[in-house]
C-alpha cells in the first residue's frame, strides 16, 4: 500500500528559525480555501511546581484571549476573531498548550497580526470574572460525591503519585481561588518564551512563510536568552494498582491502561498498532469478544497515549452493575491470550493497513497537521510521515508478540473504575489484574 502523498507532504512544509529563537513552520496548500494557524509551547501542567500554582497553566490559557494591546478587552478581540469567521480556541495539556484559528485563507495576514497581538500584549485583565468561568469548569468534572469524574486525572495518581503530571489540569477549588494576576504573568515570563514556541501555518503560498517572519520576528524577543523547557524526569511504575471513585450511575466506566514507551521511543508504532488489534472496529479482538459475541458492553475502545519520556496503552468502556466481574474476567482474558501469543498475522496486517490509511489522510487535515509539525519541533524531532509509514510496515508478528508479552502484564497495570459503592470493589480489581493477566 503506497501513495506519493507522504512523500509530497514532506518535501513541501517549509521552517525557519528567527533570531530570538522562536520556530516558524508552513505548509503551502495553494489550490485550498482552508486555512489553519496554530501556536504550540513546550508548557503544561507538568511545570506547575513552586513558584508555580497547581492550575496555572491552564488558567493563563484562559486569560491570554482577556483582551490584548489593539483589542483591549474580551468582547473586543472576540469581536476581531469572529469578524474573521472560523473558528479560534485553545487547550492545555500535561506537556503543552496551543492556541489555533481554523478558517478560510484570504484571511490569513490577518488572523497572523490579531495572534501576535494576543500572544505579546495580553491584558490579562477581568481576573474574577475568569476566575468564576473556570470554577464553573471545574464542577461539570465534579460529581455529586465531590469527586474528580476524569479517569485520565485518576489513572495519572496511580502511574505517576506525588508528581506535577498527577495533578488535575484545572487545578483544585483551593488554588484556582489563589491564583493572582502575578502567579499568570511569572508563568508566561518564564515558559512563554520564543525558544520553548513554534508556529505552524496550514494553507496559502509559498509566499506565506515571509509573512510569518514578517510579523513573528518581534514576538517576545526580549526574552530569547531563556532556554526551553525540560521536564524532570517520572518515577518508575510498579502495578498493579486500582482506584475505585464512587459515582452516582446505573453502570461503571472504567479505563484500564498499561504502561509503555513513550511517543519517540522504537514501541510508538508497535503499540499504535495493538490499540487497534484491541479496540478498533468490530472486527477488533475486545470488540468483536466483548460486544458482538457477549454483548457486555456497547462501546469499547483503545488508544496509545503517549507523551515525552513514557505513555500508556489506554482501554476504555462501561459496563453494567451486575457485569462488572464478568467484563473484567473476559477482558484480562482477551489480553493475557494476546500477551502469550501475539496477534494472528490477519490481525496485525488489517491494523497496519488501518494505521497507514489514517497516516495518509492526516495531510488533509491541517487541524492535525498544525498540531504535530510543531511538537515534533519542539521535541527536537523531525515530523516526516513516510518514515512513520515504514516503521508501521517494519512492525513483524515477532516483534508485535515481543511487544505485547512485555506491555500486557499485571506490574504495568492501572485501573480506575468510576461508579457505585459496591462490596470489596478495590480488592477485586486487583485480583481480576492479578489472576487474569498473571495467572
Amino acid at each position: 500500500m503506497h501513495t506519493l502523498r507522504l512523500e509530497q507532504f514532506d518535501a513541501s512544509w517549509q521552517h525557519h528559525t528567527l533570531p530570538s529563537g522562536l520556530t516558524l513552520m508552513h505548509v503551502p496548500r495553494p489550490n485550498d480555501d482552508q486555512f489553519f494557524l496554530g501556536v504550540t509551547l513546550k508548557a503544561g501542567t507538568r511545570l506547575e511546581s513552586a513558584p508555580h500554582p497547581v492550575g496555572v497553566s491552564h488558567f493563563l490559557e484562559h486569560m491570554m484571549f482577556r483582551g490584548s494591546r489593539l483589542y483591549p478587552n474580551y468582547a473586543q478581540l472576540a469581536e476581531a476573531f469572529e469578524w474573521l469567521g472560523g473558528d479560534w480556541n485553545a487547550a492545555t495539556g500535561q506537556e503543552h498548550t496551543e492556541y489555533w484559528y481554523s478558517g478560510i485563507r484570504h484571511t490569513a495576514t490577518e488572523v497572523i497580526e490579531l495572534f501576535v497581538d494576543f500572544l505579546d500584549y495580553p491584558q490579562l485583565t477581568d481576573i474574577e470574572i475568569e476566575r468564576q468561568i473556570i470554577l464553573r469548569e471545574l464542577d461539570g468534572e465534579t460529581n455529586d460525591h465531590g469527586h474528580c469524574t476524569d479517569l485520565d486525572y485518576h489513572i495519572a495518581t496511580l502511574i505517576w503519585p506525588s508528581t506535577s503530571i498527577a495533578q488535575p489540569i484545572l487545578g483544585t477549588r483551593d488554588s484556582i481561588a489563589k491564583i493572582s494576576q502575578s502567579d499568570l504573568r511569572r508563568y508566561r515570563d518564564a515558559f512563554y518564551v520564543p525558544h520553548n514556541m513554534a508556529v505552524c501555518a496550514v494553507g496559502g503560498d509559498a509566499d506565506l512563510l515571509s509573512s510569518l517572519i514578517k510579523y513573528f520576528s518581534p514576538l517576545r524577543a526580549d526574552h530569547s536568552a531563556l532556554p526551553r523547557v525540560s521536564y524532570h524526569e517520572l518515577p518508575a511504575f510498579k502495578g498493579p494498582a486500582v482506584k475505585w471513585v464512587e459515582h452516582s450511575d446505573n453502570e461503571y466506566e472504567i479505563k484500564l491502561s498499561f504502561v509503555c514507551g513513550s511517543e519517540w521511543s522504537e514501541d510508538a508504532q508497535g503499540i499504535e498498532l495493538i490499540s487497534r488489534i484491541l479496540a478498533d472496529g468490530f472486527c477488533s479482538r475486545l470488540g468483536r469478544r466483548l460486544r458482538e459475541e457477549l454483548g457486555l458492553v456497547y462501546d469499547i475502545h483503545a488508544h496509545a497515549t503517549l507523551g515525552l519520556e513514557s505513555g500508556t496503552l489506554d482501554i476504555g468502556a462501561s459496563c453494567a452493575q451486575d457485569q462488572l466481574d464478568e467484563f473484567l474476567r473476559e477482558l484480562t482474558s482477551e489480553l493475557k491470550r494476546l500477551a502469550e501469543h501475539g496477534p494472528t498475522a490477519e490481525e496485525l496486517n488489517r491494523s497496519i493497513v488501518r494505521s497507514i490509511v489514517d497516516l495518509e489522510l492526516a495531510p488533509t487535515v491541517p487541524e492535525a497537521i498544525g498540531s504535530r509539525l510543531p511538537w515534533a519541533q519542539l521535541s527536537d524531532r523531525r515530523l516526516s510521515l513516510v518514515t512513520e509509514r515504514e516503521r508501521l510496515k517494519a512492525v513483524t508478528a515477532d516483534k508485535a508478540a515481543e511487544l505485547c508479552r512485555r506491555t500486557l502484564r499485571a506490574e504495568n497495570a492501572a485501573i480506575a473504575v468510576l461508579g457505585p459503592a459496591s462490596r470489596d470493589i478495590e480488592k477485586r480489581l486487583k485480583k481480576a489484574l492479578l489472576s487474569g493477566l498473571n495467572g
